[in-house]
């Protein structure tokens, strides 16, 4: 009853636009769905907007460029989520010395390794799957000089680590020398460094005289870091792995169970028939298991299920037919509303046992309560208040000397932090006009000539006296208008 419309309101809710993912809602989507954080979504045209919102069904188009890039996004993230090699094994992208780069005076020798006479490195470039931990590895000797052996430094670009050591082997016996680093997916520029050169020609010991770093090659193993052998990103894409030999019911399974998430009802055999197929073929000509369902898991993600909020009708040509919503599509639009993603799976136990919308409020509460409530402030609250603009914003230093990038962000997060306050505690919608209160650090307070807030933090504040209750009075809002 609490559902149904007030008296003399007219039931007909008129035509509902397909309305696709917007950029945030994809983003989070991904993340809550494979536990993956991808940025490809910031390389998606930008969102049309309507009213002043990102996520109105009419102004979603679906251009081919979209199209295309939500193919490339869906295969990155298909080889960032899924392990395809056996972690009890990790794969060694190896390099032969004298196949690198070379940043220093030597050469390649007839024995294979490549001397370093003088400090430099030998370097080259390796693609990593997925974030993790990796091992870089290298088998080399010094020739011995001075006082302490040759050190080799180890390098994994971006990370600003530069780990070394000794290398104390000399020619008639080698050694593999290693040092870890954490790194993203994608590609990355690998190098070891001979970074202690010790040269005396006058020293009356030949042997002595000349200190040099030889390497015979270069590797990356790994990822080696993942939680029972894999990382959380596999473990939710293979939820509903039964295991077993016959591959075609473990496809099934698996797709299943990650399609009904993905795509936010119930999924049958027959909606993933055609995806594992692809599971099924691959295994056929020879790939791994994890292979093909990682070909599937791309078909998943670009899937008018997955891209769009599909809400299926009894009578699609029937303009004039009127349906309540059913648990699943209830679920989808309370989550994207307030959460800006997916069901979790409290909302999708529900919709299955049919009790959501008779439980609607406490679910609601629960939904608020979570960390992920966060994008309606910065989705819904964000382009309400346009406070996206605000980054783009140049008040007049003249008039305004104190404004600064640091006093810019914490107007937004003023604001960002009231919306919240204001939605989350249930209170009265009119504090957006007149509340008594804000949430101010010392700059802010500062910045409004409020006394008694000192340090970066921010609090709620009372603002008796101060005449600048509500959004009206934020130094966001005035700032943009």
């Amino acid at each position: 009853a609490a559902l149904a419309p007030p008296p003399g309101m007219p039931g007909d809710p008129g035509r509902v636009t397909l309305r696709r993912l917007n950029r945030l809602e994809y983003r989070n989507t991904i993340r809550d769905l494979l536990a993956v954080e991808d940025r490809s979504s910031e390389d998606f045209p930008s969102d049309d907007v309507g009213y002043g919102f990102d996520n109105i069904g009419e102004v979603l188009s679906m251009p081919p460029l979209l199209l295309e890039k939500y193919l490339r996004a869906a295969q990155k993230i298909a080889e960032r989520a899924v392990v395809t090699e056996d972690p009890a094994h990790p794969a060694a992208r190896h390099m032969e010395a004298d196949a690198m780069g070379l940043g220093a005076p030597g050469r390649a020798l007839p024995n294979g390794f490549t001397v370093m006479v003088s400090n430099g490195d030998l370097h080259g470039s390796v693609t990593l799957p997925r974030d993790g931990i990796y091992k870089v590895r290298a088998r080399a000797y010094g020739q011995q000089a001075g006082p302490e052996p040759a050190r080799m430094g180890f390098s994994l670009d971006p990370s600003p680590e530069r780990p070394t050591v000794d290398v104390s082997a000399v020619e008639a016996a080698p050694a593999v020398y290693e040092a870890s680093f954490t790194a993203s997916a994608g590609r990355h520029k690998v190098a070891v460094a001979f970074v202690n050169d010790f040269y005396d020609p006058t020293s009356k010991d030949p042997k002595n005289r000349d200190r040099n770093l030889l390497v015979d090659w270069v590797e990356v193993v790994g990822p080696i870091d993942a939680v029972d052998g894999y990382p959380e990103s596999h473990l939710r894409v293979f939820r509903g792995d039964p295991g077993g030999d016959d591959v075609a019911a473990r496809a099934r399974a698996v797709l299943v169970s990650l399609a009904s998430r993905a795509w936010r009802r119930p999924a049958t055999a027959e909606d993933v028939l055609p995806l594992e197929k692809l599971v099924v073929e691959a295994v056929a000509r020879g790939d791994r298991f994890e292979r093909g369902v990682q070909a599937a898991l791309v078909g998943v993600l670009v899937s008018p299920r997955f891209l769009f909020h599909l809400e299926t009708h009894p009578r699609p040509d029937d303009a004039s037919a009127v349906r309540d919503l059913d648990d699943f599509e209830w679920a989808a639009r309370l989550a994207y509303f307030l959460w800006s993603s997916l069901p979790d799976d409290a909302l999708r136990e529900a919709a299955e046992k049919g009790t959501l919308r008779r439980e609607i409020v406490p679910q609601v509460e629960r939904m608020l309560r979570d960390p992920k409530a966060g994008a309606l402030v910065e989705g819904f609250a964000g382009q309400w208040l346009t406070l996206r603009r605000l980054a783009s914003a140049t008040p007049d230093k003249g008039k305004y000397p104190t404004f600064s990038d640091e006093l810019r962000a914490d107007m937004v997060r003023e604001t960002e932090m009231f919306v919240d306050a204001v939605v989350v505690e249930d209170r009265p919608v009119t504090e957006f006009l007149d509340a008594p209160y804000s949430f101010l650090n010392e700059r802010m307070a500062k910045h409004y000539g409020i006394a008694g807030v000192t340090g970066d933090r921010f609090r709620r504040v009372a603002l008796d006296g101060t005449h600048r209750g509500g959004v009206l009075g934020q130094a966001s809002v005035l700032t943009l208008t």
